[in-house]
């Protein structure tokens, strides 16, 4: 007689939503630039290991910088890369089990982060950058924090830094000069 059986603890679980645990963020504003760091800890309930998957929006503008996953207590750098390559790079680590996560974009404005692995009643961070012009709008400079929670967060901490120069450039659109230019 031959048996076969699939045993559940061997099968791994992909693209699994996981909770936010804690998130820390810190803002730096100027009257230019506004730069938001976010530090985001997920939590897998699960008595399984997981590939952790969290999906956000940011807003018009906004350009993620920098990506970091904590390893062993110390962030380390993410690169940035063809959606493909990255794809395929993800992929390939999984297979060989070492830790990878990676942030894409799929489509306007559109973002996923996959982190593997996430064991079981355990957690993982990241830390992502994110720049934008300030615009003006009715004489104010506006600022929108692009994060959208839908569930309850434990442990949650914002910093706000807003630097204001001494006097703020004004221009004039219908005077153009260019002292790289001129002869």
């Amino acid at each position: 007689f031959t048996f076969v059986t699939q045993s559940k603890a061997q099968q791994r679980l992909f693209d699994q939503a996981v909770q936010l645990k804690t998130c820390n963020i810190s803002i730096e504003a100027n009257p230019f630039i506004a730069t938001t760091v976010i530090e985001m800890e997920f939590y897998n309930p699960k008595d399984q290991e997981v590939e952790g998957l969290h999906t956000f929006q940011l807003n018009r503008g906004q350009v993620i910088t920098d990506f970091q996953l904590e390893l062993n207590g110390k962030y380390r750098e993410g690169s940035i890369e063809e959606k493909w390559k990255a794809r395929q790079a993800y992929n390939s680590i999984v297979g060989k089990r070492i830790d990878p996560a990676i942030l894409q974009m799929n489509g306007q404005n559109n973002y996923s982060i996959n982190i593997y692995p996430v064991a079981a009643k355990s957690s993982r961070k990241i830390k992502f950058t994110i720049t934008q012009m300030m615009v003006e709008e009715n004489l104010k400079l506006s600022y929108t924090l692009p994060l959208n929670f839908k569930s309850a967060v434990s442990g949650f901490k914002l910093d706000i830094k807003i630097n204001k120069p001494a006097s703020i450039p004004n221009a004039n659109k219908a005077r153009w000069f260019c002292a790289i230019c001129a002869n």
